[in-house]
């Protein structure tokens, strides 16, 4: 008996590496698989929040967020967008520019006269 039960035992020993291996959850995927965990996000808050929106346009917007008592959105809808200032920027200074041009082409033509 003591010797079918050795010999049980170490057969399952020798069996035991050919059964497959569980998976363990990762416990930081951040930093072992940054690039995967970027991906998943990058897909989950593109994804439809409803109608035509992406989840990542209902978040609250700056004028919502920084108030004393900031009220997130209840629904899915569109933020109210603020025009860049770097391009708003840019066209005051190209106007600018423009004016200051058309400023010294006239004096020249002044000076002609």
């Amino acid at each position: 008996m003591k010797r079918s039960l050795t010999y049980a035992l170490a057969c399952s020993a020798l069996l035991l590496p050919a059964l497959p291996a569980f998976a363990q959850a990762d416990p930081d995927p951040a930093m072992n698989n940054p690039d995967k965990l970027a991906w998943q996000l990058f897909i989950q808050v593109n994804s439809r929040a409803g109608g035509t929106n992406s989840v990542f346009e209902t978040f609250a917007s700056d004028t919502e967020t920084f108030q004393p008592n900031p009220q997130y959105p209840t629904g899915p809808t569109v933020s109210a967008l603020r025009t860049p200032i770097l391009a708003a920027f840019a066209s005051e200074t190209a106007l600018k520019n423009e004016r200051a041009a058309a400023g010294d082409s006239a004096r020249s033509d002044v000076a002609e006269w």
